[in-house]
C-alpha cells in the first residue's frame, strides 16, 4: 500500500508543479504588457491549486504513514524520497499561504 500511496504522491506532486503556473505572478499580476492585468478567474485558480495541494500533502502523509509502519514491522530503510517530497510540499503550502508564489 505504501508503495502505491507513493507512485500516487508523485504523480499528484508533477501535476502540482504543472499548474503552478495558475497562481504565479503572470496570473495575479499579468503578464507586463500594457493594460495586462491579473487572470479574470484569480480566485477560481487559487481554490483549485489550494484544494490540489491539500490532496497531494493528505496523499504524500498517508504513503509516508504506511511507509513508517511497514519500517518498524519489517525494519525496510527510512522513506526518505517520500519524507523530502512530503517536506517541499509543506514549503509550497508555506509560500502559497503567505502569497510568495505570487510575487
Amino acid at each position: 500500500m505504501g508503495e502505491t500511496l507513493s507512485t500516487l504522491f508523485g504523480l499528484l506532486f508533477l501535476f502540482q508543479c504543472m499548474i503552478l503556473p495558475l497562481v504565479g505572478k503572470a496570473a495575479m499580476q499579468g503578464s507586463g504588457s500594457p493594460g495586462a492585468g491579473p487572470a479574470a478567474t484569480v480566485w477560481k485558480n487559487q481554490l483549485f491549486f489550494g484544494v490540489m495541494l491539500l490532496l497531494t500533502m493528505a496523499v504524500g502523509g498517508a504513503a509516508f504513514f504506511a511507509k513508517r509502519l511497514r519500517q518498524q514491522n519489517d525494519g525496510s530503510p527510512f522513506p526518505l524520497f517520500t519524507a523530502g517530497l512530503l517536506g517541499v510540499c509543506a514549503l509550497l503550502l508555506v509560500a502559497f499561504a503567505t502569497g510568495l508564489l505570487g510575487i
